[in-house]
């Protein structure tokens, strides 16, 4: 997740939110909490739509921090106060590319870039493939659109997402980096979802390959920043540098952005869907024993066993 700008206005907004998201799991640990429960922070509902389904769910009470800048300020000061039993789980982002991985005891890591990238790299997309993309072969026989499309470009459906979603990925990671104020989402308050951006711009709707040039024009219009690349020639560089370094792309793609495409793909090799749907579904189909194969569910487990206090978290 990019960072917010660094300006005493947004320091200040994060300060009062995640004080707010604080007061909340100290009111919840003063009033309500019985000693086996487990205050858990994440960064959204869906995430707790997915924990919720692999935890003891009657053990667990969930508090949204809307993005982890506002979860980890949250936990230490539980930490400092003492609270017990109060843990978070956050996206990796790209702390483990960047070698910045948090020394907090309770605060968790998604495997790879973020939950939705944890399930992709699992057998819950290869059900949500079969769902969503044309795998049927014709009664004329030769080969279904989602076969024709992988022989095409020599490799499967999955790496051909993540290779045309790297190049969003970088861009990310520079904004990061560079500090830009670039936005790759945004919140739409009146329907309580996110936009996106018109990925049809720069990502080529046969071919799914990026289109580097379309892809900063389409960011720049989309956060309002005009001009930013070509006023600061030196940015492109930087761009194509990380685009040309080899990273683990599982760690590098934002699940979001890969599903977008995955969208924009079923135009050509399945039957048309929304983010949303394909997301729950994706949800759906991850299992208790593909969350067990994770680092995650192992850090999670070593956290309940550490305990005299019998936290009963996992199933």
């Amino acid at each position: 997740m990019p960072p917010l700008p660094e300006t005493p206005f947004n320091d200040m907004r994060s300060q009062a939110d995640s004080d707010r998201l604080f007061g909340e799991i100290k009111f919840w640990y003063g009033s309500h909490r019985k000693s086996h429960h487990i205050g858990i922070i994440v960064e959204a509902k869906t995430d707790e739509d997915l924990y919720g389904g692999l935890f003891v769910r009657k053990n667990c009470v969930f508090f949204h921090s809307n993005g982890w800048s506002k979860a980890i300020p949250a936990l230490q000061q539980a930490n400092t106060q003492q609270l017990r039993g109060v843990i978070c789980i956050i996206d990796a982002d790209c702390r483990r590319i960047e070698n910045e991985k948090p020394e907090i005891e309770n605060l968790f890591m998604t495997d790879y870039h973020d939950a939705e990238m944890m399930m992709i790299n699992s057998l819950a997309w290869e059900g949500v493939l079969n769902e969503y993309a044309d795998n049927s072969i014709p009664s004329s026989g030769g080969l279904s659109k989602l076969d024709r499309f992988e022989q095409t470009h020599n490799q499967d459906i999955k790496t051909h997402f993540l290779e045309a979603c790297k190049p969003v990925s970088c861009l990310i990671l520079l904004n990061q980096k560079e500090k830009l104020s670039l936005e790759f989402k945004k919140f739409i308050r009146n329907k309580n979802k996110y936009k996106y951006p018109d990925y049809s711009k720069f990502i080529h709707p046969k071919k799914l390959i990026c289109d580097v040039n379309d892809l900063i024009n389409e960011i720049e219009n989309f956060s309002v920043q005009h001009n930013l690349f070509r006023d600061k020639p030196e940015l492109r560089t930087k761009l194509d540098n990380l685009i040309a370094t080899e990273f683990d792309l599982l760690e590098l793609c934002n699940g979001h952005h890969f599903i977008n495409i995955f969208v924009l793909a079923l135009g050509e090799i399945g039957k048309n869907a929304q983010r949303e749907d394909i997301e729950t579904n994706l949800r759906t189909a991850y299992r208790l024993q593909d969350f067990q194969q994770t680092n995650l569910y192992n850090d999670l487990k070593n956290w309940q066993n550490a305990h005299t206090t019998p936290y009963h978290l996992l199933n």
